[in-house]
Protein backbone atom coordinates (compact mmCIF):
# COMPACT_ATOMS: atom_id res chain seq x y z
CA UNK A 1 0.00 0.00 0.00
CA UNK A 2 1.47 3.36 -0.99
CA UNK A 3 0.84 6.38 1.19
CA UNK A 4 0.46 9.77 -0.47
CA UNK A 5 2.15 12.56 1.43
CA UNK A 6 2.65 15.30 -1.17
CA UNK A 7 0.18 18.11 -0.97
CA UNK A 8 -1.64 16.54 1.98
CA UNK A 9 -1.55 19.11 4.74
CA UNK A 10 -4.43 17.75 6.80
CA UNK A 11 -4.09 17.97 10.56
CA UNK A 12 -4.82 15.00 12.77
CA UNK A 13 -6.15 15.37 16.35
CA UNK A 14 -3.90 14.19 19.16
CA UNK A 15 -4.16 13.33 22.84
CA UNK A 16 -1.53 14.07 25.47
CA UNK A 17 0.18 11.06 26.95
CA UNK A 18 3.92 10.85 26.35
CA UNK A 19 6.93 12.56 27.89
CA UNK A 20 7.63 16.13 26.79
CA UNK A 21 11.09 17.66 27.26
CA UNK A 22 11.61 21.20 28.47
CA UNK A 23 11.26 23.54 25.50
CA UNK A 24 11.12 27.28 24.85
CA UNK A 25 9.03 27.92 21.72
CA UNK A 26 9.68 31.38 20.35
CA UNK A 27 8.98 33.25 17.11
CA UNK A 28 11.28 35.60 15.23
CA UNK A 29 9.93 38.36 12.98
CA UNK A 30 9.91 37.75 9.25
CA UNK A 31 12.98 39.26 7.67
CA UNK A 32 15.11 38.99 10.84
CA UNK A 33 17.09 36.14 9.29
CA UNK A 34 19.26 36.11 6.22
CA UNK A 35 17.20 34.31 3.56
CA UNK A 36 17.86 34.89 -0.12
CA UNK A 37 16.12 33.25 -3.08
CA UNK A 38 18.92 32.13 -5.39
CA UNK A 39 16.74 30.59 -8.09
CA UNK A 40 13.06 30.54 -9.10
CA UNK A 41 11.85 27.80 -11.45
CA UNK A 42 9.79 28.64 -14.52
CA UNK A 43 8.63 25.22 -15.77
CA UNK A 44 10.89 23.90 -18.52
CA UNK A 45 13.84 24.28 -16.15
CA UNK A 46 11.98 22.37 -13.44
CA UNK A 47 8.86 22.53 -11.30
CA UNK A 48 8.21 21.50 -7.68
CA UNK A 49 11.60 20.75 -6.13
CA UNK A 50 11.37 18.89 -2.83
CA UNK A 51 14.34 16.59 -2.15
CA UNK A 52 17.53 17.48 -0.31
CA UNK A 53 20.15 19.24 -2.40
CA UNK A 54 23.60 17.71 -2.89
CA UNK A 55 26.96 19.32 -3.54
CA UNK A 56 30.22 18.39 -5.23
CA UNK A 57 33.74 19.38 -4.22
CA UNK A 58 33.54 22.64 -6.19
CA UNK A 59 30.56 24.24 -4.47
CA UNK A 60 27.94 23.38 -7.07
CA UNK A 61 24.44 22.43 -5.95
CA UNK A 62 22.43 19.58 -7.48
CA UNK A 63 18.74 18.87 -7.06
CA UNK A 64 15.64 17.28 -8.55
CA UNK A 65 12.21 18.60 -9.45
CA UNK A 66 9.31 16.16 -9.49
CA UNK A 67 7.64 17.98 -12.40
CA UNK A 68 8.69 20.33 -15.17
CA UNK A 69 11.58 19.80 -17.51
CA UNK A 70 11.26 19.26 -21.25
CA UNK A 71 7.97 17.31 -21.11
CA UNK A 72 6.82 17.93 -17.55
CA UNK A 73 7.80 14.70 -15.75
CA UNK A 74 10.79 16.03 -13.85
CA UNK A 75 14.35 17.24 -14.20
CA UNK A 76 17.76 17.20 -12.54
CA UNK A 77 19.37 20.61 -12.22
CA UNK A 78 22.73 22.12 -11.28
CA UNK A 79 23.33 25.51 -9.69
CA UNK A 80 26.86 26.83 -10.03
CA UNK A 81 28.30 29.95 -8.39
CA UNK A 82 28.43 32.70 -11.02
CA UNK A 83 29.31 36.29 -10.13
CA UNK A 84 27.64 37.57 -13.30
CA UNK A 85 24.25 36.04 -12.49
CA UNK A 86 21.76 38.32 -10.67
CA UNK A 87 21.62 36.04 -7.61
CA UNK A 88 25.22 34.84 -7.84
CA UNK A 89 24.10 31.42 -9.10
CA UNK A 90 23.48 30.06 -12.62
CA UNK A 91 21.13 27.13 -13.23
CA UNK A 92 21.60 24.35 -15.80
CA UNK A 93 19.24 21.45 -16.47
CA UNK A 94 21.54 18.43 -16.72
CA UNK A 95 18.75 15.95 -17.43
CA UNK A 96 15.05 16.11 -18.34
CA UNK A 97 13.13 12.88 -17.87
CA UNK A 98 10.99 11.54 -20.69
CA UNK A 99 9.07 8.85 -18.79
CA UNK A 100 10.87 5.97 -20.47
CA UNK A 101 14.11 6.72 -18.65
CA UNK A 102 12.33 7.60 -15.40
CA UNK A 103 10.08 10.31 -14.07
CA UNK A 104 8.89 12.32 -11.08
CA UNK A 105 11.98 12.25 -8.85
CA UNK A 106 11.11 13.09 -5.23
CA UNK A 107 14.19 12.19 -3.19
CA UNK A 108 17.50 13.86 -2.54
CA UNK A 109 20.64 13.20 -4.59
CA UNK A 110 24.17 12.09 -3.66
CA UNK A 111 27.45 12.96 -5.40
CA UNK A 112 30.46 10.62 -5.23
CA UNK A 113 34.13 11.59 -5.13
CA UNK A 114 34.34 11.50 -8.93
CA UNK A 115 31.49 13.99 -9.32
CA UNK A 116 28.93 11.39 -10.45
CA UNK A 117 25.40 12.36 -9.38
CA UNK A 118 23.07 9.57 -8.22
CA UNK A 119 19.34 9.79 -7.60
CA UNK A 120 16.00 8.01 -7.82
CA UNK A 121 12.85 8.53 -9.83
CA UNK A 122 9.58 7.31 -8.35
CA UNK A 123 8.06 6.43 -11.72
CA UNK A 124 8.85 5.75 -15.33
CA UNK A 125 11.68 3.56 -16.53
CA UNK A 126 11.67 0.24 -18.34
CA UNK A 127 8.86 -1.17 -16.21
CA UNK A 128 7.31 2.18 -15.25
CA UNK A 129 8.09 1.32 -11.62
CA UNK A 130 10.82 3.89 -11.08
CA UNK A 131 14.60 3.89 -11.42
CA UNK A 132 17.88 4.68 -9.74
CA UNK A 133 20.20 6.57 -12.04
CA UNK A 134 23.72 7.93 -12.43
CA UNK A 135 24.67 11.17 -14.18
CA UNK A 136 28.34 11.27 -15.13
CA UNK A 137 30.06 14.52 -16.20
CA UNK A 138 31.74 14.27 -19.59
CA UNK A 139 34.22 17.06 -18.90
CA UNK A 140 35.75 18.84 -15.92
CA UNK A 141 33.61 21.93 -16.46
CA UNK A 142 30.47 19.77 -16.16
CA UNK A 143 28.82 21.27 -19.20
CA UNK A 144 27.75 17.87 -20.57
CA UNK A 145 26.45 14.77 -18.82
CA UNK A 146 25.74 11.09 -19.54
CA UNK A 147 22.57 9.60 -18.03
CA UNK A 148 22.33 5.88 -17.17
CA UNK A 149 19.85 3.87 -15.14
CA UNK A 150 21.65 1.51 -12.75
CA UNK A 151 18.45 0.00 -11.32
CA UNK A 152 15.02 -0.53 -12.86
CA UNK A 153 12.07 -0.82 -10.51
CA UNK A 154 9.84 -3.86 -10.95
CA UNK A 155 6.89 -5.57 -9.32
CA UNK A 156 9.18 -6.94 -6.59
CA UNK A 157 10.70 -3.54 -5.79
CA UNK A 158 8.92 -0.52 -7.20
CA UNK A 159 8.67 3.23 -6.64
CA UNK A 160 11.98 4.24 -5.04
CA UNK A 161 10.82 7.60 -3.71
CA UNK A 162 13.25 8.32 -0.86
CA UNK A 163 16.64 9.95 -1.25
CA UNK A 164 19.81 7.90 -1.50
CA UNK A 165 22.82 7.51 0.80
CA UNK A 166 26.24 6.11 -0.09
CA UNK A 167 28.92 4.54 2.11
CA UNK A 168 32.69 4.89 1.76
CA UNK A 169 32.83 1.82 -0.51
CA UNK A 170 30.38 3.40 -2.96
CA UNK A 171 27.46 1.15 -1.99
CA UNK A 172 24.10 2.90 -2.38
CA UNK A 173 21.31 2.33 0.15
CA UNK A 174 17.70 3.02 -0.77
CA UNK A 175 14.08 2.07 -0.18
CA UNK A 176 11.02 1.38 -2.28
CA UNK A 177 7.56 2.29 -1.04
CA UNK A 178 5.99 -0.75 -2.72
CA UNK A 179 7.08 -4.26 -3.60
CA UNK A 180 9.30 -6.35 -1.38
CA UNK A 181 9.94 -10.06 -0.97
CA UNK A 182 7.48 -10.65 1.87
CA UNK A 183 4.79 -12.95 0.52
CA UNK A 184 2.32 -11.87 3.20
CA UNK A 185 2.66 -8.21 2.27
CA UNK A 186 3.95 -7.94 -1.30
CA UNK A 187 3.47 -4.16 -1.49
CA UNK A 188 4.80 -3.04 1.88
CA UNK A 189 8.15 -1.80 0.57
CA UNK A 190 11.75 -2.77 1.20
CA UNK A 191 15.26 -1.56 2.04
CA UNK A 192 18.00 -2.57 -0.37
CA UNK A 193 21.61 -1.95 -1.34
CA UNK A 194 23.15 -1.44 -4.77
CA UNK A 195 26.73 -2.69 -4.91
CA UNK A 196 28.93 -1.03 -7.56
CA UNK A 197 30.45 -3.11 -10.38
CA UNK A 198 33.84 -4.60 -9.64
CA UNK A 199 35.18 -5.23 -13.14
CA UNK A 200 34.91 -4.26 -16.76
CA UNK A 201 31.47 -5.08 -18.14
CA UNK A 202 30.04 -5.77 -14.69
CA UNK A 203 26.79 -4.20 -13.51
CA UNK A 204 25.45 -2.84 -10.28
CA UNK A 205 24.02 -5.67 -8.16
CA UNK A 206 20.99 -5.37 -5.88
CA UNK A 207 20.80 -6.93 -2.42
CA UNK A 208 17.54 -6.87 -0.47
CA UNK A 209 18.26 -6.01 3.16
CA UNK A 210 14.73 -6.04 4.55
CA UNK A 211 11.21 -6.55 3.18
CA UNK A 212 8.52 -5.03 5.33
CA UNK A 213 5.74 -7.32 6.52
CA UNK A 214 3.08 -4.85 7.56
CA UNK A 215 1.50 -4.95 10.99
CA UNK A 216 3.98 -4.16 13.74
CA UNK A 217 6.83 -4.24 11.23
CA UNK A 218 5.76 -1.13 9.31
CA UNK A 219 4.97 -0.32 5.69
CA UNK A 220 5.89 2.40 3.18
CA UNK A 221 9.40 3.63 4.00
CA UNK A 222 9.42 7.15 2.53
CA UNK A 223 12.34 8.74 4.36
CA UNK A 224 16.01 8.73 3.41
CA UNK A 225 18.00 6.24 5.50
CA UNK A 226 20.69 7.14 8.04
CA UNK A 227 23.83 5.06 8.68
CA UNK A 228 25.91 5.09 11.87
CA UNK A 229 29.65 4.46 12.23
CA UNK A 230 29.05 0.72 12.74
CA UNK A 231 27.13 0.37 9.47
CA UNK A 232 23.67 0.08 11.04
CA UNK A 233 20.81 1.67 9.11
CA UNK A 234 18.02 3.69 10.71
CA UNK A 235 14.79 4.79 9.10
CA UNK A 236 11.07 5.34 9.43
CA UNK A 237 7.90 4.06 7.81
CA UNK A 238 4.77 6.12 7.25
CA UNK A 239 2.43 3.25 8.00
CA UNK A 240 2.22 0.01 9.90
CA UNK A 241 3.07 -0.50 13.53
CA UNK A 242 0.83 -1.60 16.35
CA UNK A 243 -1.37 1.47 16.72
CA UNK A 244 -5.10 1.05 16.24
CA UNK A 245 -5.76 4.80 16.16
CA UNK A 246 -8.64 5.66 13.80
CA UNK A 247 -6.55 8.53 12.43
CA UNK A 248 -4.07 5.98 11.05
CA UNK A 249 -6.61 3.53 9.64
CA UNK A 250 -5.75 4.34 6.02
CA UNK A 251 -2.09 3.51 6.59
CA UNK A 252 -2.94 0.53 8.85
CA UNK A 253 -0.86 2.03 11.62
CA UNK A 254 0.90 5.28 12.50
CA UNK A 255 4.41 4.26 11.43
CA UNK A 256 7.58 3.09 13.15
CA UNK A 257 11.27 3.90 13.63
CA UNK A 258 13.43 0.91 12.69
CA UNK A 259 17.05 -0.19 12.85
CA UNK A 260 18.71 -2.70 10.50
CA UNK A 261 21.86 -4.47 11.69
CA UNK A 262 24.24 -5.82 9.01
CA UNK A 263 24.33 -9.53 8.28
CA UNK A 264 27.04 -11.16 6.14
CA UNK A 265 24.46 -13.09 4.14
CA UNK A 266 20.75 -12.70 3.61
CA UNK A 267 18.45 -10.09 5.15
CA UNK A 268 19.67 -7.76 7.88
CA UNK A 269 18.25 -8.03 11.41
CA UNK A 270 15.46 -5.55 12.10
CA UNK A 271 14.68 -3.90 15.44
CA UNK A 272 11.63 -1.69 15.96
CA UNK A 273 12.85 1.26 18.02
CA UNK A 274 9.51 3.04 18.38
CA UNK A 275 5.91 2.45 17.36
CA UNK A 276 3.95 5.69 16.86
CA UNK A 277 0.43 5.85 18.24
CA UNK A 278 -0.96 9.21 16.98
CA UNK A 279 -1.25 10.62 20.46
CA UNK A 280 1.33 13.14 21.66
CA UNK A 281 4.14 11.23 19.95
CA UNK A 282 2.82 11.96 16.43
CA UNK A 283 2.25 9.79 13.39
CA UNK A 284 3.40 9.07 9.83
CA UNK A 285 7.03 10.24 10.05
CA UNK A 286 8.14 11.32 6.57
CA UNK A 287 11.59 12.73 7.26
CA UNK A 288 14.91 11.06 7.93
CA UNK A 289 16.25 10.62 11.45
CA UNK A 290 19.63 12.03 12.47
CA UNK A 291 22.00 10.74 15.13
CA UNK A 292 22.95 13.33 17.74
CA UNK A 293 26.73 12.78 18.20
CA UNK A 294 26.66 14.18 21.74
CA UNK A 295 24.19 11.60 23.06
CA UNK A 296 23.67 8.94 20.39
CA UNK A 297 19.95 9.74 20.42
CA UNK A 298 17.89 9.72 17.23
CA UNK A 299 16.16 12.99 16.35
CA UNK A 300 13.34 13.40 13.84
CA UNK A 301 9.93 14.82 12.96
CA UNK A 302 6.38 13.56 12.51
CA UNK A 303 2.93 14.67 11.48
CA UNK A 304 0.09 14.59 14.04
CA UNK A 305 0.85 15.09 17.70
CA UNK A 306 -1.10 16.90 20.40
CA UNK A 307 -2.30 19.74 18.17
CA UNK A 308 -2.22 17.77 14.94
CA UNK A 309 0.49 20.03 13.52
CA UNK A 310 3.46 17.70 13.85
CA UNK A 311 6.26 17.11 16.32
CA UNK A 312 10.00 16.93 16.86
CA UNK A 313 11.08 13.83 18.76
CA UNK A 314 14.12 12.11 20.16
CA UNK A 315 14.62 8.52 21.15
CA UNK A 316 17.70 7.21 22.88
CA UNK A 317 19.35 6.23 26.14
CA UNK A 318 18.59 8.75 28.89
CA UNK A 319 21.43 7.71 31.18
CA UNK A 320 23.24 4.89 29.43
CA UNK A 321 22.73 1.81 27.25
CA UNK A 322 21.66 -0.40 30.17
CA UNK A 323 18.61 1.76 30.82
CA UNK A 324 16.88 1.04 27.53
CA UNK A 325 15.46 3.38 24.91
CA UNK A 326 13.25 6.28 25.94
CA UNK A 327 11.06 8.25 23.55
CA UNK A 328 10.36 11.93 24.18
CA UNK A 329 8.57 14.67 22.27
CA UNK A 330 10.79 17.75 22.13
CA UNK A 331 8.25 20.08 20.53
CA UNK A 332 4.65 19.94 19.33
CA UNK A 333 4.06 22.44 16.53
CA UNK A 334 1.17 24.84 17.01
CA UNK A 335 0.47 26.07 13.46
CA UNK A 336 0.42 29.87 13.17
CA UNK A 337 2.76 31.62 14.00
CA UNK A 338 4.75 28.51 14.96
CA UNK A 339 5.01 25.80 12.28
CA UNK A 340 3.03 22.83 11.00
CA UNK A 341 3.46 19.58 9.06
CA UNK A 342 7.23 19.01 8.96
CA UNK A 343 8.19 16.61 6.17
CA UNK A 344 11.97 17.01 6.36
CA UNK A 345 14.50 15.75 8.88
CA UNK A 346 16.83 17.93 10.92
CA UNK A 347 20.21 19.33 9.83
CA UNK A 348 23.00 19.78 12.37
CA UNK A 349 25.10 22.96 12.17
CA UNK A 350 27.14 22.54 15.38
CA UNK A 351 27.26 20.28 18.42
CA UNK A 352 24.21 21.91 20.01
CA UNK A 353 22.20 23.33 17.12
CA UNK A 354 19.90 21.90 14.46
CA UNK A 355 17.74 23.51 11.78
CA UNK A 356 14.65 22.18 10.04
CA UNK A 357 11.59 23.20 8.05
CA UNK A 358 7.83 22.89 8.23
CA UNK A 359 5.63 22.84 5.14
CA UNK A 360 2.88 24.85 6.81
CA UNK A 361 2.32 27.25 9.66
CA UNK A 362 4.43 30.28 10.35
CA UNK A 363 3.17 33.85 10.15
CA UNK A 364 1.76 33.40 6.62
CA UNK A 365 0.97 29.63 6.71
CA UNK A 366 3.48 28.96 3.91
CA UNK A 367 5.96 27.13 6.10
CA UNK A 368 8.97 27.98 8.21
CA UNK A 369 12.62 27.46 8.95
CA UNK A 370 13.13 26.71 12.63
CA UNK A 371 16.15 26.47 14.91
CA UNK A 372 16.49 23.86 17.65
CA UNK A 373 19.24 24.57 20.16
CA UNK A 374 20.35 22.57 23.17
CA UNK A 375 19.90 24.47 26.42
CA UNK A 376 22.34 24.75 29.34
CA UNK A 377 23.95 21.52 30.51
CA UNK A 378 21.92 19.87 33.23
CA UNK A 379 21.64 16.47 34.85
CA UNK A 380 19.68 15.29 31.83
CA UNK A 381 21.74 13.44 29.23
CA UNK A 382 19.94 15.31 26.43
CA UNK A 383 17.92 18.49 26.35
CA UNK A 384 16.41 20.74 27.35
CA UNK A 385 15.91 22.19 23.87
CA UNK A 386 14.88 25.63 22.70
CA UNK A 387 12.89 25.73 19.46
CA UNK A 388 12.13 28.96 17.61
CA UNK A 389 10.99 30.03 14.16
CA UNK A 390 13.75 31.96 12.40
CA UNK A 391 11.98 32.53 9.08
CA UNK A 392 8.36 32.42 7.89
CA UNK A 393 7.85 32.02 4.15
CA UNK A 394 5.41 34.46 2.58
CA UNK A 395 4.30 32.51 -0.49
CA UNK A 396 5.69 35.27 -2.69
CA UNK A 397 9.12 35.65 -4.26
CA UNK A 398 10.65 33.66 -1.39
CA UNK A 399 8.47 30.63 -2.21
CA UNK A 400 6.39 28.43 0.03
CA UNK A 401 6.12 24.86 1.37
CA UNK A 402 9.74 23.85 2.06
CA UNK A 403 9.66 20.05 2.29
CA UNK A 404 13.22 18.80 1.79
CA UNK A 405 16.10 18.48 4.25
CA UNK A 406 18.42 21.47 4.45
CA UNK A 407 22.01 21.21 3.19
CA UNK A 408 24.83 22.80 5.21
CA UNK A 409 27.58 24.18 2.95
CA UNK A 410 30.30 26.65 3.99
CA UNK A 411 28.32 27.83 6.98
CA UNK A 412 25.09 28.45 5.07
CA UNK A 413 21.92 26.38 4.70
CA UNK A 414 20.43 25.61 1.29
CA UNK A 415 16.96 24.27 0.58
CA UNK A 416 13.97 24.35 -1.74
CA UNK A 417 10.32 25.30 -1.69
CA UNK A 418 7.77 23.33 -3.66
CA UNK A 419 5.68 26.30 -4.78
CA UNK A 420 5.63 30.02 -5.55
CA UNK A 421 8.68 32.11 -6.46
CA UNK A 422 8.27 33.16 -10.09
CA UNK A 423 4.85 34.88 -10.19
CA UNK A 424 3.88 33.39 -13.56
CA UNK A 425 4.80 29.74 -12.97
CA UNK A 426 4.78 29.51 -9.16
CA UNK A 427 7.02 26.48 -9.65
CA UNK A 428 9.17 26.68 -6.53
CA UNK A 429 12.52 28.08 -5.49
CA UNK A 430 16.02 27.33 -4.23
CA UNK A 431 17.02 29.43 -1.22
CA UNK A 432 20.10 30.25 0.83
CA UNK A 433 19.77 30.90 4.55
CA UNK A 434 22.49 32.38 6.71
CA UNK A 435 22.10 31.17 10.33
Amino acid sequence: MAVERRGDRARLPGVAGVLFLACLCLSAPVGASGLATIYSFTGTDGNTPNGKLATDGDGRLFGATQNGGAIGVGAIFMLAPNSRAPTGWAETVIHSFDGFDGGNPYGGLVVDTQGVVYGSSSGGGKNFDGTIFALTPRNRHKTSWTYKNIFQGNAAADNPEAGLIMDDAGVIYATTIQGGANAGCPNCGEVFALVPPTGKGAHWSKKTLHSFAGGTDGITPLATLTMDAAGNLFGTTQGGGGSSSPACAVTTGCGVIFKLTPAPKGPWAETIIHDFNDQADGNQPGGSVVIDPSTGALLGTTDGGTDGNGTIFQVGHPEGPSDGLTFATIHAFAGKPDGAAPLAGLTQVDSNTYYGTTTGGGKHDWGTIFKMERGPISQMAFGPWQVKVVYSFTGGADGGIPSGDLLLLDGKLYGTTELEGDPTCQCGTVFEFTP
